[in-house]
């Protein structure tokens, strides 16, 4: 523990919200990949569209934004995707490919492509010490929570997709974990904030306990003690 840091019952330190250390240390769980950002075509790294912190927050930390070019790959695999599935149908009703004679089964093709797949729409996460904000070019919507001071936090399946919300006293945040872990970085961060949250009574159920790897986490061991006092 750094010399002057008080302790902290175990757990890793807080960071500092101006200069951000200690930095947290590895979060269990992470599924993401750990590229060089200038190797991942679906990040855009320029330092122009590094995000703003929340109003009155510290410097942002560590952030993600999606590439241009993430939405047209995301729209060029639906669309692939429903050609061949459109094809498959067709022959096994032994019309070969006379389906994609027909304009209206091109239109439902794009139509759905571009439903499901949103390439137009770019989503940026980023995180500071003690904050994370999630934006969404499509809905014009930004959001941030406080993340030492969640007051719930969930885990369910919506789907095949599991997902993680978080809520603070004033807002709440759903995401997939695929989209969590988009930096470990940023999953860093937000799993400290969720580690000293649940050590200070944050709501959290048996199952999102497991879920989230914190069984032996001497969160649990602050959170009963905090409850014997009270």
């Amino acid at each position: 523990m750094p010399k002057g840091m008080p302790d902290s019952g175990g757990l890793p330190p807080r960071p500092d919200p101006e200069s951000g250390r200690p930095f947290p240390p590895h979060a269990p769980g992470y599924t993401g990949d750990d590229k060089r950002p200038e190797d991942d075509r679906d990040r855009d790294i320029r330092l122009s569209r590094k995000p703003k912190p929340p109003p009155g927050m510290g410097p942002t930390l560590a952030w993600w934004r999606d590439s241009p070019k993430a939405g047209l790959s995301r729209a060029a695999t639906a669309l692939a995707m429903l050609v061949a599935g459109a094809a498959i149908v067709s022959l096994l009703n032994g019309i070969g490919l006379r389906l994609f004679e027909y304009w209206p089964t091109w239109l439902v093709i794009v139509a759905v492509s571009y439903l499901s797949s949103n390439p137009f729409n770019v989503d940026t996460v980023s995180a500071g010490a003690d904050w994370v904000q999630w934006s969404r070019s499509r809905l014009r919507k930004t959001t941030y929570l406080k993340l030492y001071e969640l007051t719930k936090i969930r885990t369910s399946y919506g789907g095949s997709d599991l997902y993680l919300d978080l809520y603070d006293s004033e807002r709440g945040m759903s995401r997939t974990f695929a989209e969590w872990h988009r930096d470990r970085r940023i999953w860093d961060l937000v799993y400290n904030g969720i580690v000293h949250s649940v050590a200070n009574g944050a709501d959290i159920r048996p199952r999102d306990i497991g879920v989230l790897r914190l069984t032996n986490n001497p969160a649990l061991r602050l959170r009963a003690q905090r409850r014997e006092k009270t």
